[in-house]
């Protein structure tokens, strides 16, 4: 995704000076739009069910789907002030929110592939209290199952 948005960035900048560019442009932009629902998008719902426990889970999807309505919400009402400042390179603000979090996920977030709840929990908790004894009711995991 943030490869799409830097090619578009550069075809941005040649669009007047190329007239084919501009087909260009509009394709990259449905790339994108794809992209993003193909990827982030899905991820952004599926993503509490996996890293929250059961009885946290109703709370973690409404905070989580709150704020993604809200930040694109809020993305939808100031990108026009920013093609007005930025012009040609106002996607690459997006292009480096890309880049700062691939590097947080790679560096901060535990992997989850073939792990219960509780191991994932105990993750996040190293994570979070470093030196401190995890303190996890297990009854609260009977239905935790390793796949």
């Amino acid at each position: 995704m943030g490869m799409l948005m830097s090619l578009l960035t550069v075809t941005l900048y040649f669009k007047d000076y190329y007239p084919w560019v501009s087909g260009l442009n509009i394709s990259l932009v449905f790339c994108v739009i794809c992209v993003y629902g193909l990827g982030p998008a899905g991820v952004s719902m599926t993503l509490p069910a996996d890293l929250f426990l059961q009885a946290w889970r109703p709370s973690a999807f409404v905070i989580s789907g709150t704020i993604c309505w809200v930040s694109q919400f809020l993305i939808g009402m100031c990108f026009p002030y920013i093609v007005d400042s930025f012009e040609e390179l106002c996607f690459l603000i997006f292009v480096a929110y890309c880049i700062f979090s691939g590097a947080f996920l790679l560096y901060f977030i535990p992997e989850t592939k073939d792990k219960t709840m509780v191991e994932i929990m105990e993750d996040f908790n190293k994570l979070n209290f470093k030196g401190m004894e995890s303190n996890i009711d297990m009854k609260d995991f009977v239905l935790a199952t390793k796949l």
